[in-house]
């Protein structure tokens, strides 16, 4: 990643979110991101913020949801530590995880009030529409990219990436739920499509 000096963050800020959409478009890789705790960090925190107030606004209301967000964020990055360490790419990491929770931020206030619209009501069935298809296509879509984004890390084809991706998230799913039972939905799930 290069350096912009003479016109400050600013124009930093700018190339890491041009270089987000590249991965999100499928036109750039985690390692064109900058290797940063900070940034890092910045994109967790801001990942969980539009976690809690994304469902908070589209989704049923749970006093324990900041906590969800932030076990289920916390769990996503030890699956990324892990899986990196498995494959003997731990230098990846903060690249990794940044595309990861970084393009989760940008499809999030797309996905989940998406998602909230088929969301059924207690006791009604679920109702195929044209909106349905939509949302199953932008889950599917988000699930590739994620699984491209772990390709680029662990040089693994992308159908292992693929699952490896699926069972952390299903891991992620599963922890959440028996922490906080009925009703809760990992935060990272609900952005993720």
């Amino acid at each position: 990643m290069q350096e912009f000096p003479a016109y400050g963050n600013g124009f930093r800020m700018l190339s890491i979110f041009q270089t987000l959409i590249g991965i999100l478009r499928l036109r750039a890789s985690p390692a064109d991101l900058p290797t940063s705790q900070p940034l890092l960090a910045a994109i967790f925190v801001l990942h969980a913020a539009l976690q809690v107030l994304l469902a908070l606004q589209f989704l049923p209301v749970r006093d324990s949801l900041p906590v969800e967000a932030l076990v289920s964020g916390a769990f996503s990055l030890l699956w990324l530590r892990f899986v990196l360490q498995l494959f003997g790419r731990p230098e990846r990491f903060l690249q990794t995880a940044t595309a990861a929770f970084g393009v989760s931020c940008l499809i999030a206030p797309v996905s989940v009030p998406l998602a909230a619209t088929v969301i059924p009501k207690s006791g009604v069935a679920v109702q195929l529409s044209p909106l349905l298809a939509l949302v199953i296509v932008v889950g599917f879509y988000v699930v590739y990219v994620n699984a491209r984004i772990l390709r680029e890390a662990i040089e693994r084809s992308t159908t292992q990436c693929l699952l490896i991706f699926l069972a952390g998230d299903l891991l992620a799913g599963l922890i959440v739920f028996g922490l906080f039972g009925d009703g809760a939905v990992p935060a990272g799930a609900a952005a993720r499509g």
